[in-house]
């Protein structure tokens, strides 16, 4: 494990976030932490995993409880005693037009806050890394420029408003770290997931499989697009602010 990546993964239970952790599974480089709030939805994502002969733990974590975020501080510095990667990939969204400052809190708890809580706590273990980097998990849907123009419309306004508050934090957090630690946001595209309630529904418009978005994920984890890391990343390309 000396000559692993530790690599820890928000929401890696389910969806992008377990796609991301089978795509690096796969891989002896890397050792990888799914952060699941239920640890029985976790533990059946490790059981799967675990049949592929991956590195892969598990630890309790929900992003939006301060003491589940510093106990797995605690778990990680004992069991690694660094991070190279944190994934701050957990998210939430709600369906329909509402920003009322009920539902506003209730989405940014996880998709903001948690974030913010998540990345603050580990940053210690990431400073032990030698090339500690932070990847944000966002969406297109919170691109100022194309709600701007017109070209962007979706059910999903408390949603949209908290990517693109992530995306604000991810340039400050660019600003802030510089070359000590590579931060990078990226959206995965539109994904047939649990976030949107229905996913085989998805599918049939459109929505890729997330485990394209694993595999993506992973190239930007391994570096390879680390030369438009002051862009927000798409597949095949950068997307815009």
């Amino acid at each position: 494990m000396p000559d692993q990546k530790i690599v820890l993964i928000t929401g890696g239970n389910g969806g992008i976030g377990y796609a991301t952790a089978e795509a690096l599974a796969r891989d002896p480089s890397f050792h990888v932490i799914i952060g699941s709030r239920s640890l029985q939805k976790g533990q059946e994502a490790l059981s799967k995993l675990s049949e592929q002969k991956g590195s892969v733990t598990l630890v309790q974590l929900d992003v939006t409880d301060p003491e589940s975020v510093a106990s797995a501080v605690t778990t990680v510095e004992r069991d690694y005693g660094r991070l190279e990667v944190l994934v701050n990939n957990a998210a939430i969204g709600v369906a329909g037009p509402s920003m009322s400052a009920e539902t506003l809190r209730y989405v940014f708890e996880t998709n903001v806050f948690g974030v913010g809580r998540m990345t603050e706590a580990f940053l210690p273990l990431l400073r032990k890394s030698s090339n500690p980097r932070i990847v944000h998990v966002t969406s297109g849907l919170g691109s100022l420029t194309l709600k701007a123009s017109g070209e962007l419309s979706a059910p999903y306004n408390a949603y949209t408003v908290s990517k693109a508050a992530l995306n604000m934090m991810a340039l400050c957090h660019m600003e802030q770290f510089g070359d000590e630690i590579k931060v990078l946001v990226l959206t995965p595209g539109f994904v047939a997931t649990n976030l949107g309630g229905d996913p085989e529904g998805w599918r049939k418009q459109g929505a890729e499989d997330p485990a394209n978005s694993g595999k993506f994920i992973k190239t930007v984890i391994e570096g390879h697009r680390d030369s438009d890391r002051k862009n927000m990343l798409k597949e095949g390309g950068t997307f815009p602010w």
